[in-house]
């Protein structure tokens, strides 16, 4: 099994290395990655960190509200031969396994679904105005009630081979047969969303139960500090999405539930951290202990 996660990103030359160094811990293969008119830096931190990692860089002039579906669709288009699986990820989204386990452990268990639905848990401001010193994995460590209406999000890990295309960032429209295209991480048919104006009546992108965190979960920092989310604001957003308001950071900075999950592998991670400040070459993705 060959495995990637993929990501389209804009501004993000603070925080890059750490998403890049987390999801090689996590033990995926590659990274496909697409800068959408960076004007930071980010870009030219993602192309040094291949030395350490397998990186796929992809330069992505598209200016269009599709940009991120966009994206999306010519990732698997590019790379369905050589991958099982691709995840489709934010810079501000970081897959976590309940237990441990490597992605290569957790996707093994799939073998006969065409992609894998996992839930967002939404991670507060955490009292941080400003940017804190740090990782951060490691400053934002309360999140949203699983009711949170948010968390029933899904980002998708998905079979490239079999995408027909790519609707909304969060979902995928597979090939196949109809009954085993999506599954919820406990390997049960994806229940999406009722809503009547909706096509088909249902929100394909939200699950209809609430999340259930003990197998898998994206942990979504999405206001990160007010100071976070005043640039996300001002950056705007490489998709089709709404763009984001000042007045949005009281709705999303919720903080009532601690959930340290991200503190387990910690150590690993600072130190992948920084020797990819350092320009060294990391350790081969999967072999210490996330």
């Amino acid at each position: 099994m060959k495995t990637a996660v993929c990501l389209i990103v804009r501004n993000e030359v603070r925080d890059i290395r750490e998403w890049m160094a987390h999801h090689a811990l996590a033990g995926f293969d590659t990274q496909i990655i697409f800068d959408n008119l960076s004007t930071d830096g980010t870009a030219e931190r993602i192309k040094a960190a291949r030395a350490a990692y397998d990186i796929r860089f992809h330069n992505w002039e598209n200016r269009s509200k599709q940009a991120q579906t966009l994206a999306y669709e010519a990732a698997c288009t590019a790379y369905k031969l050589e991958f099982d699986w691709i995840a489709f990820l934010d810079s501000d989204e970081f897959l976590f396994t309940a237990g441990g386990e490597s992605v290569r452990e957790f996707l093994a268990r799939f073998a006969g679904w065409s992609a894998v639905a996992v839930n967002w848990a939404v991670y507060g401001a955490n009292g941080h105005d400003d940017m804190p010193a740090g990782l951060i994995t490691e400053n934002f460590l309360a999140r949203a009630a699983e009711d949170f209406f948010p968390s029933r999000h899904v980002k998708s890990i998905v079979r490239p081979a079999l995408v027909k295309s790519c609707p909304n960032p969060h979902y995928f429209d597979m090939a196949g047969d109809i009954e085993r295209r999506y599954c919820d991480t406990h390997g049960n048919d994806m229940l999406w969303m009722h809503a009547p104006e909706a096509p088909g009546g249902v929100l394909r992108g939200l699950s209809l139960a609430l999340p259930d965190y003990s197998v898998a979960r994206v942990n979504h920092y999405f206001t990160r500090s007010r100071a976070h989310w005043l640039a996300k604001v001002n950056r705007g957003y490489p998709s089709d999405v709404a763009q984001r308001t000042l007045e949005e950071f009281d709705t999303y900075n919720r903080n009532e539930i601690m959930d340290p999950i991200a503190l387990r592998g910690v150590n690993a991670l600072r130190a992948a951290v920084s020797k990819l400040e350092e320009g060294r070459g990391a350790h081969a993705p999967g072999l210490l202990p996330y």
